[in-house]
């Protein structure tokens, strides 16, 4: 750590409220980076730099007056960065003790600064990390490991990449407040964040959260994504997140933040962009929604225009038996219709698309026939 006159005047304002007399603050080489006495600010004070080489105090009795100039080492982390030096017009036996007391508040002060400039260059470090890893026009896995290392981020434990959209943050124009509103959030989040855990904003209504989380896979990242959720509610915010599944390694954190961005897309697709979802709740709809629309629109295409031609009545029939695993008794009952009523629409389906929803195969055509359309919408 480097001693400067911006890091240690306002120290030393302060512990010269508690002892009035001349106090400097010297760097490695003797000069007085700041002084009670503005006027011997910039100048080299050779005893300092002795003090300093010989790491002990020493003590200057002034000729032909009753002052004494104490000089001491200052010390952190056991390496000498400068020396504190006080004038006093009295006795060594009554100086000396307060010069020691005034030294070790200095060195906490500066150990308590170092410490805080410490955390946020991590803090700074793993974002910069984050946003490297999620970049989606380059990805160096060789350098994302290498400098995972260097800002001691375990690349071999599994993490889960969970993605929040925050509503409300989209709606604030003002740039001063958004950054205070995302600062409150932060600070928030920081307190359930778990050991290892990171977290940064991704844009201005994005967070990011990469979680090492224990138990089941999948079970933990939804509980942890409801604690989350009841977290902004309390500030009346409307979320919605996306969980990726747990992987290690740079490449694997990267799936998951991309299977987190599609839960985020899907959201906004077919459920208004609120809620909580895994990559692995939507099944189909996952695979389907990675398929260009165009190449969907074909396929659906294929079967004269499936889309146009179902109507509202047909839809919620073929929805209810597909959900139903194909039991006409169960998709009846969910309809509230009897069981014949169900079959007769079934067979006109049937007939009308030359698609049986009764066989296995057809069955799984209509249902990529119906994600494409709740896509495509």
């Amino acid at each position: 750590m480097i001693l400067t006159s911006e890091l240690v005047a306002p120290i030393l304002k302060q512990l010269s409220s508690i002892f009035e007399s001349v106090i400097n603050v010297t760097d490695p080489n003797g000069n007085i980076l700041a002084s009670t006495d503005p006027q011997k600010i910039n100048t080299v004070l050779p005893e300092a730099l002795e003090a300093q080489k010989a790491g002990a105090e020493k003590v200057l009795q002034l000729a032909h007056t009753n002052s004494v100039h104490i000089i001491l080492p200052i010390e952190l982390y056991h390496r000498v960065v400068g020396a504190l030096s006080i004038e006093y017009h009295g006795e060594l036996d009554i100086v000396l003790p307060v010069a020691r007391v005034i030294r070790v508040n200095l060195q906490l002060s500066l150990e308590q600064y170092h410490m805080q400039q410490k955390q946020q260059y991590q803090k700074k470090a793993e974002e910069a990390w984050l946003f490297d890893l999620i970049n989606p026009n380059r990805f160096n896995s060789a350098e994302l490991e290498a400098f995972a290392e260097t800002i001691q981020i375990k690349c071999t434990v599994k993490r889960s990449i969970l993605l929040v959209h925050i509503r409300e943050l989209t709606m604030i124009k003002d740039a001063e407040q958004l950054s205070e509103k995302k600062s409150k959030l932060m600070s928030s989040i920081s307190s359930i964040l778990p050991s290892q855990g990171l977290a940064t904003f991704c844009g201005d209504s994005r967070l990011l959260l990469c979680l090492p989380l224990l138990g089941d896979a999948g079970v933990s990242e939804k509980a942890f994504a409801d604690k989350l959720k009841l977290l902004f509610e309390k500030s009346d915010y409307h979320v919605c997140i996306g969980i990726g599944e747990r992987l290690e390694g740079v490449e694997g954190y990267r799936d998951s933040y991309f299977q987190a961005l599609q839960c985020i897309s899907l959201h906004q697709k077919l459920l208004q962009g609120i809620g909580i979802s895994h990559i692995n709740d939507w099944g189909l709809v996952r695979l389907m929604d990675s398929i260009p629309n165009k190449i969907r629109q074909k396929f659906a295409d294929h079967y004269d225009t499936f889309l146009m031609k179902l109507s509202a009545e047909q839809e919620e029939t073929l929805e209810a038996f597909l959900e139903s695993d194909l039991s006409v008794k169960e998709a009846a009952d969910r309809l509230h219709l009897h069981r014949n009523t169900l079959l007769y629409r079934l067979d006109k389906l049937a007939e009308q698309m030359k698609l049986d929803p009764k066989k296995f195969n057809d069955a799984i055509i209509y249902k990529l026939l119906l994600i494409c359309k709740s896509l495509n919408k």
